[in-house]
């Protein structure tokens, strides 16, 4: 299927093809699927592997293979990333084996807590391969420490930051201590951000971020029926 692209995927296209590393945080529908393909096939990869929530895969190896691209590629579940101990070697010796590879974590709020271990493999993964692409709808679900993973993934040169010093440079917080079932938790809380200019010079290179969506025609087609008084009596009662 050919099919021209659209003034914002040409544009992410152009910005990111300058990097190894790059962003998508582009709107569901908006086309990010195929920036992602344009990406890769300037390349010319010997391996791509794609991670993605698991309810996603089918639908994301159909519209690869609806506009025509062709790669040599794993489609993973970000699920099955931190429940598989071999499915997670496997993707590790590929791209160890692999002279010119790619990575893309679909859904990349996926990986926004550090903790997790599928966050942990995936970054692990992504140090191996030679390029890194991102993509989502939004890069934060909470607050700008949902970023430092995401950008982890990428490179950790972009910020060359830890997490804690992350969070200081940004944030400016109080830490909340409470007893819960006889042990000590402690949680912190975000009062407000500091350097955020700061922080958009850093990333602002490597992200591409539209809210444009596609322009789809809709037809409505109308179809007049009836229906007896059981049926009816039937409809009321649901």
């Amino acid at each position: 299927m050919q099919m021209s692209l659209l003034d914002n995927q040409i544009q992410a296209i152009q910005k990111l093809k300058q990097y190894n590393v790059g962003a998508l945080f582009m709107k569901p529908g908006a086309g990010k699927t195929r920036v992602a393909c344009e990406l890769i096939k300037e390349v010319s990869p010997d391996y791509v592997l794609w991670i993605t929530p698991f309810q996603t895969k089918e639908n994301l190896a159909n519209e690869i293979k609806k506009w025509g691209y062709e790669f040599p590629q794993d489609i993973i579940g970000i699920e099955s990333l931190s429940n598989s101990d071999h499915l997670y070697l496997k993707c590790r010796d590929k791209l160890k084996k692999s002279s010119n590879s790619y990575i893309i974590m679909d859904e990349s709020l996926k990986i926004k807590n550090k903790h997790a271990l599928r966050t942990q493999r995936a970054i692990k993964l992504s140090r191996l391969a030679n390029y890194r692409l991102i993509m989502n709808g939004t890069p934060l679900s909470r607050n700008i420490l949902d970023l430092w993973s995401q950008l982890e993934f990428l490179s950790p040169k972009i910020l060359n930051l830890s997490f804690s010093q992350f969070k200081k440079t940004f944030c400016e917080y109080v830490t909340i201590t409470q007893i819960a079932k006889n042990k000590q938790q402690s949680m912190d809380i975000i009062k407000k951000y500091h350097n955020l200019e700061y922080l958009y010079q850093l990333i602002a290179p490597f992200i591409f971020s539209s809210s444009l969506e596609l322009k789809v025609d809709w037809h409505y087609i109308r179809h007049d029926f009836t229906i007896d008084d059981e049926l009816l009596q039937k409809y009321y009662e649901i």
